[in-house]
């Protein structure tokens, strides 16, 4: 179900074992509204994409926007799901990508690596990529249902 929304078909057997299997729903939700969204926010629109094209061809424009959608994607997902650890936890189980990974990682220290990425090579990393750093896909979740507990994360994202 989910390669209909344009994942690869490793991801849509990953997301079926992991989450279905678990009986995580609300994750699998959480996924599935994310990719949604992207029809709902008018990303995957014709008419917006050909007004869109010729800002891709600005450097790194494109990707700004690219990373824009996902984020917004995320939240209008988190808001759907009105779970916000069930939000937090779908991300990282996407970012460790099986199952004993994901019950083997510690929430807080998956967070806590955004404060040792580099400056320099992050935003190398970050200007480039189409998806923002899974760990700042959290944070922004986390900060966006009002967890302001790590202002150090916080002021990071920004």
């Amino acid at each position: 179900m989910a390669s209909l929304f344009g994942i690869n078909p490793f991801w849509d057997r990953f997301l079926v074992d992991l989450l279905w299997e678990e009986k995580k729903q609300d994750q699998l939700r959480f996924v599935i509204a994310h990719e949604l969204a992207h029809h709902a926010a008018g990303h995957v629109n014709f008419w917006i994409n050909l007004l869109m094209k010729p800002a891709m061809f600005v450097p790194f424009l494109g990707s700004a926007y690219s990373r824009a959608c996902e984020l917004t994607c995320d939240r209008i997902a988190a808001e759907i799901v009105n779970d916000k650890q069930a939000s937090l936890n779908a991300l990282i189980a996407l970012a460790s990508g099986s199952k004993e990974l994901l019950a083997a990682t510690n929430n807080d220290s998956f967070v806590q690596q955004e404060l040792s990425v580099p400056a320099v090579f992050g935003f190398l990393q970050e200007i480039t990529s189409s998806h923002p750093r899974m760990t700042k896909r959290v944070i922004a979740i986390n900060n966006y249902q009002g967890n302001t507990q790590e202002p150090n994360l916080i002021a990071r994202e920004a």
